[in-house]
């Protein structure tokens, strides 16, 4: 299927599985308490959090070592390879099947971390799930779903963009309704 076709594949399902989720358990979602230090540092005439710079520094830091894994590392390079053709990763001796199966188990670490260290900021709940995979799909694509470096500067760039509309929503009518379309 195109890419395209995932996309918006990938986007029905999450929505409709956050549907059925919100019929299960109706209540309020949980919350978490922050386990990060919530001191707060001025940079540039900004108050930034401790939380928020350990977080930046672990993504700048993960990125980097997917980047190199990726390039790199064997298996990160089966990785990149299967995406492309399955058959010529066989033929090479590699097991197709054992090469997703650590893609997915690298994608569940990371995926697990990323929700450790979200948890605590955003509610629990469908709609904060859903918009947050949105965000992560426009830097997919800004990255043209490929590019790691690129999509991390395109998550920055998104991430940025929100917060600024996020302050200046209230002081500008016609803002109103962009942070959530960002």
């Amino acid at each position: 299927a195109s890419e395209t076709l995932k996309v918006v594949s990938t986007v029905g399902l999450i929505l409709l599985a956050g549907a059925i989720a919100s019929l299960w358990f109706p209540d309020n979602p949980p919350t978490f308490n922050h386990f990060l230090s919530q001191g707060t540092v001025k940079l540039l005439g900004v108050y930034i959090t401790w939380e928020q710079i350990i977080i930046f520094l672990f993504a700048i830091s993960a990125s980097g070592v997917l980047y190199w894994f990726f390039r790199s590392v064997r298996s990160g390079i089966l990785m990149r390879g299967i995406v492309d053709s399955h058959e010529l990763v066989s033929m090479a001796g590699d097991s197709p099947s054992r090469v997703r199966r650590s893609a997915w188990i690298i994608g569940t670490v990371f995926a697990s971390i990323a929700g450790l260290f979200l948890a605590p900021g955003l509610p629990l709940d469908g709609v904060s799930l859903t918009t947050l995979v949105f965000g992560a799909f426009g830097a997919a694509a800004i990255g043209f779903f490929s590019s790691l470096p690129l999509t991390f500067a395109g998550g920055l760039a998104i991430g940025i963009a929100g917060a600024f509309m996020d302050k200046y929503a209230g002081s500008f009518s016609w803002m109103s309704g962009l942070p959530p379309s960002l």
